[in-house]
């Protein structure tokens, strides 16, 4: 578990699974992550799976205990035995611009630099997604490149991707 000023980031429980469905089925959400739409089923399956693992944090506000997101830190998919995870995330629309995601990734982050000992940390995200890209950049993120016509999202929507890189001698 991580604390924040305003968010508990904690570990996946069951009960969390009929909260995080209509989240995660949002246009919201899907509009901007390589997502298809989960039946309840699989969303309780999914949050099972999310409880075993050890870099996945719910985002729960401490002033309602409400989950409002998801962060997940991973097998950095583009590069080799590098020390490197790559971060990603989702949240709801009503709690979003609030700050809670920048301040939430910032915890994470410098959880991952000190307990981990990772030299880096990637994330990607679409083109259009202009508050993920802010978010990014707020943190310290540099733009390493775009791959262009990379990724179909939702709607069959084909966006570019964008890579980031956070150094862990950067913050």
């Amino acid at each position: 578990m991580i604390e924040t000023e305003r968010l508990i980031l904690r570990k996946a429980v069951l009960a969390d699974a009929s909260e995080l469905y209509p989240i995660r089925n949002s246009e919201f959400v899907l509009k901007y992550n390589a997502m298809e739409i989960y039946t309840s089923e699989r969303m309780i399956k999914e949050v099972q799976n999310d409880s075993q693992k050890e870099n996945v944090w719910y985002m729960e506000l401490k002033q309602t205990h409400h989950v409002i997101g998801v962060i997940y830190l991973h097998q950095d998919s583009l590069r080799y035995q590098t020390n490197t995870k790559e971060l990603s995330y989702w949240m709801c629309e009503e709690e979003s611009n609030k700050g809670y995601m920048s301040e939430a990734l910032r915890a994470v982050i410098q959880h991952a630099f000190v307990n981990e000992k990772l030299k880096g940390i990637t994330a990607r995200c679409f083109d259009a997604n202009i508050a993920s890209r802010k978010v990014l950049e707020k943190l310290g993120f540099r733009l390493e490149g775009v791959l262009s016509n990379a990724v179909m999202g939702y709607q069959n929507i084909i966006y570019s991707d964008m890579l980031y890189y956070l150094s862990n001698t950067e913050i």
